[in-house]
């Protein structure tokens, strides 16, 4: 399980992308996938009230906007691996 932000984990394996937000923010490819994400009501807001996002999770069910940074995020996911790894190699 990989925490990224509030009390919400998810599964290392439903992780499909990380995001840094200000950075895709410039980038209007990503502009518009959040705003077609926002507009199915496939986002999910982790900040409090007037936080901006540090990062965004694509998952197979949802995009999360989260305060964790994209390196915590990344980090996270690959120890989840890691661990993941080391079970199936000793199945």
């Amino acid at each position: 399980m990989v925490h990224i932000g509030k009390e919400i984990t998810v599964l290392g394996r439903e992780v499909i992308a990380i995001f840094d937000y200000r950075r895709s923010s410039e980038v209007k490819a990503s502009r518009e996938f959040l705003r077609l994400a926002a507009n199915n009501g496939n986002v999910i807001k982790l900040m409090e009230e007037g936080e901006t996002p540090k990062s965004f999770v694509v998952t197979d069910h949802a995009v999360y906007l989260s305060p964790v940074s994209t390196v915590t995020l990344q980090r996270r996911v690959v120890r989840t691996i890691g661990n993941l790894n080391m079970v199936n190699s000793n199945a």
